[in-house]
């Protein structure tokens, strides 16, 4: 095994210091948080993203995933502080009743350990269970109650109610296993009364949850409920209608009609002041009443996206930069596509009678109001809940960022990620790259279904920041199949183009005509949508990482492609090739097992005795690679059990390695799906959910 040292033989050991980018929000937010202190503390959990931590009601954000081990854990379900013990939080994590449990942070959310795997939750989609919505209403909110003495009881998704007298150590089942459990609430006046609400069979209550924890049906209790909530001293439901119980969920009654006949609320909230109940309720169906508010105990209501004046797109206030988003009114609160998933009521300021401020989480990030809803702002400054296919620096263009989105194809920014506007093209992005075989700033761009392979097309533009989208007519050729992997190069003063096609080939365009010149490279569908090409500029030679099949080369510009070694790396964030374009014959290849330097590897095969793969880092289900300009080489390695994520280099050919990752960069969990090195020495690294984090010297 090949240790990583403080630094690569001669050279001093100098981490990266890493930023967010601005590209904030555009992901999925499951829930909120707010420091019961008032202290400005907030957290929120994505579907994807992990975990991230505000400590200044939402303004600016950073990612605060330190501790997590998988992305399965980066499926966040619930988040509670405790009212015990000051600093300590819980999060519900997990992926439809897999692969997660219950994470402690003592340090007010800093970092977290995995406390026990016992409960499961589902913090993301949920296809192909019987009975239950594949995607929205989820799983999420008010899943995790604590008394005051620190009890926790658990609403798992199908392990029915767990109680916990050990910080979550150890758990007792107190029944309801099958129900699929959608909320839970501790009577504030009682502590022995819990409520629960299940998705197939409605409201469940005990009133010696510290000891059998019986829990019984409530009769009459309303239908479908999504979430439970203590305002003051009554509990209030969302569900398929808004409901109140005064008397701790035994009996309830309807509060007024909500404007929206036949929506699914999903999220409800409020607070009590000055003799008036404040309650906010959000809605899973989006549109202009998908957040009302009441100031009379939910007798009445009032929309609070109703009015397009209300809803800003200038990030966390009037004085921020313009989100990136603003072009796409479907995805801001308010618009059709904008699902709420939780709403948080922060109270007042002083905890005086004034106009509380107000949040909203959902599909494209986090929202905030701080005058009761009159002005709603995206609070996502350093919110980098993306997830993404590839980045490109451009080589001839410092500052150049260009990213392949999941959700929203293309992103760039032209001053190193400090700006970021979207100029899409086609559907899901899962690879970018420069066109140096046209002048700077000329990019292309990999799209394609995301559930299906279908829906493939290659794009190129002159330069995004001025130019538009052509097609280079790849979805044509190729049946519509997904590139996932593109480059470009000058062969013979002509610009040709390599695309690595998921089950449907390698296929090159010299001029205007497409060529598939192999049918056995990419022949079968990947299991994750990805591939990695290196074809280093005014090189003759390109290799490929087909993840089903192995690594493969070119010696003549891409017409002809032999496999040079079977070495197989299918899933998630696996199967990376890069090229020292100072020595195009060596050849670094990133595998399940970690990384290698292949000698010589314009020729010959491993196996045959003339080519060798020689393992330079021993590490676990490690990342992308990129070349530094200095001819260094980079690897992301991801968080695992036990091992914080690295972003290691060498610098003498993987003799030796040293962590350039910082404390930003850790708490990101490290789950990179690209790597870019600009000309000015900027290190780029798109993440699997932690949108796109910028490295460069202190």
């Amino acid at each position: 095994m090949v240790a990583v040292s403080a630094a690569p033989a001669g050279a001093a050991a100098t981490p990266l210091s890493f930023r967010t980018s601005a590209l904030g929000g555009g992901g999925f937010q499951n829930v909120i948080a707010i420091d019961p202190a008032g202290s400005g503390l907030m957290l929120a959990g994505g579907d994807t993203s992990g975990i991230s931590r505000s400590t200044d009601w939402g303004a600016t954000w950073q990612p605060s995933s330190t501790g997590l081990a998988d992305t399965s854990q980066a499926k966040v379900a619930s988040i509670e502080f405790s009212p015990a013990t000051p600093g300590r939080v819980y999060a519900a994590v997990g992926n439809a009743g897999s692969g997660g449990g219950l994470l402690e942070s003592d340090d007010a959310g800093v970092t977290w350990t995995l406390r026990s795997a016992m409960p499961q939750f589902a913090g993301g989609d949920t296809p192909g269970i019987s009975g239950l919505p594949p995607s929205h209403p989820r799983s999420t909110g008010n899943l995790l109650a604590i008394d005051p003495q620190g009890t926790i009881y658990a609403a798992t998704f199908a392990q029915g109610l767990l109680r916990s007298t050990d910080n979550g150590a150890s758990w007792t089942a107190l029944g309801l296993a099958g129900q699929h459990l959608r909320s839970i609430a501790i009577d504030p006046d009682d502590a022995g009364v819990v409520i629960a609400a299940g998705y197939e069979g409605g409201l469940f209550r005990t009133t010696d949850a510290a000891g059998s924890g019986s829990f019984q049906p409530v009769s009459g209790a309303p239908a479908g409920v999504e979430e439970l909530r203590f305002i003051g001293h009554d509990l209030y439901a969302a569900g398929a209608g808004l409901n109140v119980s005064h008397d701790g969920g035994a009996s309830w009654q309807a509060l007024g009609a909500p404007p929206r006949a036949g929506a699914t609320w999903t999220a409800i909230d409020g607070h009590v002041a000055c003799g008036t109940t404040y309650v906010v309720a959000g809605s899973e169906l989006g549109g202009s009443d998908s957040v009302i508010a009441s100031s009379d105990g939910g007798a009445s209501w009032t929309p609070l996206a109703a009015a397009a004046a209300a809803i800003h797109t200038t990030v966390a206030g009037p004085q921020g930069d313009p989100w990136w988003l603003a072009g796409q009114p479907d995805y801001l609160l308010g618009g059709s596509k904008y699902t709420v998933s939780m709403v948080a009521d922060g109270g007042t300021s002083g905890g005086g009678c004034g106009p509380q401020a107000l949040f909203a989480t959902g599909r494209s990030g986090i929202w905030r109001s701080l005058d009761a809803g009159a002005d709603w702002y995206p609070a996502v400054a350093g919110l980098g809940v993306t997830i993404n296919g590839g980045v490109a620096a451009d080589p001839g263009l410092a500052g150049r960022m260009s990213v392949a989105s999941s959700d929203w194809g293309y992103l760039f920014s032209d001053d190193a990620g400090v700006h970021v506007a979207m100029k899409r093209a086609g559907k899901q992005g899962f690879d970018v790259a420069a066109d140096p075989a046209r002048s700077a700033g000329a990019a292309l761009l990999a799209t394609g279904s995301e559930s299906a392979n279908k829906a493939g097309e290659l794009w190129s533009n002159p330069n995004p920041a001025t130019g538009s989208w052509t097609s280079e007519g790849l979805g044509a050729a190729a049946g519509g199949k997904r590139p996932l992997a593109v480059a470009s190069n000058l062969v013979g003063g002509r610009r040709v183009l390599l695309a690595a096609v998921d089950g449907g080939g390698i296929w090159r365009k010299d001029g205007s005509t497409w060529t598939r010149v192999s049918a056995t490279a990419m022949a079968t569908k990947q299991s994750y949508p990805a591939a990695s090409l290196a074809w280093p500029q005014g090189s003759a030679v390109a290799y490929l990482y087909d993840h089903r099949t192995g690594v493969w080369r070119s010696t003549d510009s891409g017409k002809t492609w032999v496999k040079i070694w079977a070495k197989k790396s299918a899933g998630k964030l696996l199967g990376y090739v890069a090229v020292d374009p100072a020595q195009p014959s060596r050849l670094w290849v990133s595998a399940a097992d970690g990384v290698y330097r292949l000698n010589g590897a314009n020729s010959g095969t491993v196996g045959n005795g003339v080519l060798k793969a020689v393992r330079v880092l021993t590490a676990v289900r490690p990342g992308p690679l990129a070349a530094l300009p200095d001819g260094g080489m980079l690897v992301a390695v991801p968080a695992s059990p036990g091992l914080a994520p690295r972003l290691l280099r060498s610098g003498d050919a993987g003799a030796s390695w040293q962590d350039l990752s910082d404390p930003l960069y850790r708490a990101t969990g490290g789950f990179a799906t690209d790597i870019a090195a600009g000309p000015d020495g900027r290190v780029y690294v798109a993440t699997f959910g932690n949108g796109v984090v910028v490295g460069a010297s202190p």
